[in-house]
Protein backbone atom coordinates (compact mmCIF):
# COMPACT_ATOMS: atom_id res chain seq x y z
CA UNK A 1 0.00 0.00 0.00
CA UNK A 2 1.37 3.42 -1.08
CA UNK A 3 0.45 6.95 -0.32
CA UNK A 4 -1.69 8.26 -3.27
CA UNK A 5 -3.00 11.24 -1.61
CA UNK A 6 -1.63 13.92 -4.18
CA UNK A 7 -1.16 13.08 -7.91
CA UNK A 8 2.72 13.25 -7.42
CA UNK A 9 2.58 10.68 -5.13
CA UNK A 10 0.23 8.65 -6.63
CA UNK A 11 2.77 8.99 -9.89
CA UNK A 12 5.62 7.94 -7.32
CA UNK A 13 4.18 5.06 -6.42
CA UNK A 14 3.35 3.98 -10.04
CA UNK A 15 6.54 4.35 -11.38
CA UNK A 16 7.81 2.38 -8.29
CA UNK A 17 5.34 -0.22 -8.79
CA UNK A 18 6.59 -0.36 -12.61
CA UNK A 19 10.02 -0.61 -11.85
CA UNK A 20 9.92 -3.38 -9.10
CA UNK A 21 7.50 -5.27 -11.64
CA UNK A 22 9.86 -4.67 -14.31
CA UNK A 23 13.25 -5.66 -11.90
CA UNK A 24 11.27 -8.85 -11.15
CA UNK A 25 10.92 -10.06 -14.68
CA UNK A 26 7.16 -9.27 -15.13
CA UNK A 27 7.63 -7.95 -19.00
CA UNK A 28 9.71 -9.17 -21.45
CA UNK A 29 10.44 -7.90 -24.97
CA UNK A 30 9.15 -11.13 -26.27
CA UNK A 31 10.14 -13.26 -29.08
CA UNK A 32 9.36 -12.39 -32.29
CA UNK A 33 7.67 -14.79 -34.75
CA UNK A 34 9.45 -16.84 -37.05
CA UNK A 35 8.41 -15.81 -40.55
CA UNK A 36 6.36 -17.88 -42.74
CA UNK A 37 8.45 -20.83 -44.75
CA UNK A 38 6.08 -20.02 -48.26
CA UNK A 39 4.85 -16.83 -49.54
CA UNK A 40 1.29 -15.72 -48.67
CA UNK A 41 0.90 -14.73 -51.80
CA UNK A 42 1.24 -18.21 -53.43
CA UNK A 43 -1.64 -19.85 -51.82
CA UNK A 44 -4.37 -19.36 -54.27
CA UNK A 45 -2.32 -21.74 -56.62
CA UNK A 46 -2.33 -24.34 -53.79
CA UNK A 47 -4.92 -27.31 -54.08
CA UNK A 48 -7.39 -27.20 -51.85
CA UNK A 49 -6.11 -29.51 -49.31
CA UNK A 50 -2.69 -27.48 -49.16
CA UNK A 51 -4.79 -23.93 -49.15
CA UNK A 52 -6.35 -25.08 -45.97
CA UNK A 53 -3.39 -25.47 -43.75
CA UNK A 54 -1.58 -21.92 -45.54
CA UNK A 55 -4.54 -20.07 -44.73
CA UNK A 56 -4.61 -21.54 -40.86
CA UNK A 57 -1.19 -21.18 -40.59
CA UNK A 58 -1.01 -17.75 -42.10
CA UNK A 59 -4.38 -16.54 -39.73
CA UNK A 60 -1.92 -18.00 -36.24
CA UNK A 61 1.08 -16.25 -37.92
CA UNK A 62 -1.30 -13.04 -37.50
CA UNK A 63 -2.35 -13.45 -34.02
CA UNK A 64 1.67 -14.54 -33.11
CA UNK A 65 2.61 -11.35 -34.87
CA UNK A 66 -0.01 -8.77 -33.29
CA UNK A 67 0.80 -10.93 -29.44
CA UNK A 68 4.03 -9.92 -29.79
CA UNK A 69 3.79 -6.32 -31.44
CA UNK A 70 1.17 -5.71 -28.71
CA UNK A 71 3.99 -7.37 -25.96
CA UNK A 72 7.05 -5.49 -27.74
CA UNK A 73 5.14 -1.97 -27.12
CA UNK A 74 4.22 -2.56 -23.74
CA UNK A 75 8.32 -3.59 -23.06
CA UNK A 76 9.14 -0.06 -24.85
CA UNK A 77 6.95 1.94 -22.89
CA UNK A 78 7.66 0.38 -19.50
CA UNK A 79 11.29 1.31 -20.83
CA UNK A 80 10.09 5.34 -21.53
CA UNK A 81 8.23 5.81 -18.38
CA UNK A 82 11.06 4.38 -16.48
CA UNK A 83 13.64 6.17 -17.83
CA UNK A 84 11.76 9.67 -18.01
CA UNK A 85 10.14 9.02 -14.52
CA UNK A 86 6.73 9.75 -16.00
CA UNK A 87 4.36 8.77 -13.13
CA UNK A 88 1.09 9.10 -15.56
CA UNK A 89 2.35 6.66 -18.26
CA UNK A 90 3.78 4.51 -14.86
CA UNK A 91 -0.12 4.50 -14.20
CA UNK A 92 -1.44 4.29 -17.58
CA UNK A 93 0.57 0.95 -18.25
CA UNK A 94 0.04 -0.53 -14.58
CA UNK A 95 -4.06 -0.45 -15.41
CA UNK A 96 -3.40 -1.96 -18.61
CA UNK A 97 -2.29 -4.89 -17.32
CA UNK A 98 -5.31 -5.20 -14.67
CA UNK A 99 -6.40 -8.56 -16.41
CA UNK A 100 -3.26 -10.10 -15.90
CA UNK A 101 -2.96 -12.51 -13.39
CA UNK A 102 -0.67 -10.67 -10.64
CA UNK A 103 -0.21 -7.57 -12.17
CA UNK A 104 -3.84 -5.93 -11.33
CA UNK A 105 -3.25 -2.42 -9.36
CA UNK A 106 -6.31 -0.68 -7.64
CA UNK A 107 -6.35 2.60 -6.41
CA UNK A 108 -8.30 3.04 -3.06
CA UNK A 109 -9.40 5.93 -1.10
CA UNK A 110 -8.89 5.71 2.65
CA UNK A 111 -10.53 7.84 4.76
CA UNK A 112 -9.72 8.15 8.60
CA UNK A 113 -12.71 7.25 10.81
CA UNK A 114 -13.73 10.54 12.14
CA UNK A 115 -12.94 11.42 16.04
CA UNK A 116 -16.79 11.90 17.12
CA UNK A 117 -19.16 9.47 15.55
Amino acid sequence: MYDASTEELLHRAALYVLNMHNKNGYYCDGVKPPDLDFDPATVGAMPPTFKAAAEKAIQQHNRAVWAYTEEHDFFNDVGTALMEKDGALALDLLKSRNRHEYEGVEVEEIREAPVEW
